[in-house]
């Protein structure tokens, strides 16, 4: 992540950091919003 970050911030041209996808999901937890 940090090779990334120093690539994005050296060229404006560098993959996004939002584009970067998760190697791996574990799990997903959903809760009801308490409002």
């Amino acid at each position: 992540m940090r090779r990334l970050n120093r690539a994005a911030r050296a060229d404006a041209n560098a993959p996004s950091l939002a584009l970067v996808g998760p190697r791996r999901v574990d799990g997903l937890d959903v809760e009801p919003h308490p409002g």
